[in-house]
């Protein structure tokens, strides 16, 4: 195929070279009014493989929507070789409802969340040049699932908290879909090779949600992204008279990769995710200078992908 060919959908068409903005009918409210996504579809006048970005699954997490954005919207497409479908805010009601209990009063760093066993979609995860790669088919029904069982090789990012845009956040998430974009042949710059230290969390026990026992205030004593080496404490509970406290300690070394903002918690309430680090990876993030190092570029070409961008979520 040497020509660029239109993107067309049920109730239109886009030719190449074009930019069209629609508002998608998906559902229906309570009282019969129509629910639309937004949803832009920007063709290239070069053929290539069609990649999709969606944010706001759930409707609070807004980092998401400004990458979307930005990527419609601002970046120079004219060297696009294929289509891009973005979708800005997939979860029109949740969106406008802005209310999402999991991810009230907490932070996560940036991250994927990817099947690796699928060879496709740890091709998109690892395109994505995040740090951390936290693997598993995600639960059914999840857009990641259900695309990838469906032959769209899809993955989910994480990051920051809800309610705010986060500026340092969204650079960096721009970065990775470039990265992702490169590697499909979809933009003529160079996908970022390797993100300085990587690590791939493939089984429950080399994560853990760590929960309070008891019910109070939360000193936090550490920030998202931080390594904490086993024993050493994270966080300490106490009660409003600070009468009595309990320390929370990391069980094994690892990253903080999600922690609690909001310093009142229940009992069993999450008040950070852990995930594991081999002393390898913590070598490596010596040598690069902390958690925050981002690395060399290359290039490669191929199909289909997806990224679905969210905020926190406990999965």
């Amino acid at each position: 195929m040497n020509e660029a060919e239109p993107f067309t959908y049920d109730g239109g068409r886009v030719d190449p070279g074009e930019t069209a903005n629609v508002r998608y009918t998906v559902s229906e409210t309570y009282l019969g009014d129509p629910v639309r996504i937004p949803v832009a579809i920007v063709v290239g006048e070069r053929p290539g493989p069609t990649a999709f970005l969606s944010a706001a699954s759930h409707g609070d997490e807004l980092n998401g929507v400004e990458v979307v954005r930005e990527v419609a919207h601002e970046w120079d497409l004219s060297d696009l070789r294929g289509t891009l479908v973005c979708l800005p805010v997939l979860n029109v009601p949740g969106f406008i409802a802005q209310f999402h209990t999991s991810t009230r009063g907490r932070t996560n760093m940036l991250h994927v969340r990817a099947d690796i066993a699928e060879g496709a979609v740890e091709r998109v995860a690892k395109a994505f040049a995040s740090n951390v790669i936290i693997d598993g088919d995600g639960a059914p029904g999840t857009l990641r699932r259900e695309a990838s069982e469906s032959g769209t090789p899809t993955i989910t990012v994480e990051m920051g908290e809800a309610h705010r845009f986060q500026r340092s956040l969204i650079d960096r998430a721009l970065v990775g879909v470039e990265s992702v974009l490169a590697e499909f042949g979809l933009v003529p710059t160079e996908r970022v090779r390797w993100p300085g230290w990587r690590t791939v969390i493939e089984g429950s026990g080399e994560k853990t949600w760590l929960r309070a026992d008891d019910g109070g205030l939360v000193d936090i004593h550490r920030e998202r992204g931080e390594v904490v080496h086993e024993g050493e404490t994270i966080c300490t509970i106490a009660n409003p008279f600070k009468t009595e406290t309990a320390d929370v300690h990391a069980p094994f070394t690892g990253l903080l990769v999600g922690v609690l903002e909001n310093p009142v918690v229940y009992p069993g309430n999450p008040v950070c995710h852990l995930v594991k680090l081999d002393d390898r990876t913590l070598e490596a993030i010596e040598r690069n200078g902390g958690t925050g190092a981002l690395a060399e570029r290359a290039d490669s070409h191929d199909d289909v992908t997806a990224v679905e961008w969210r905020g926190l979520a406990a999965e």
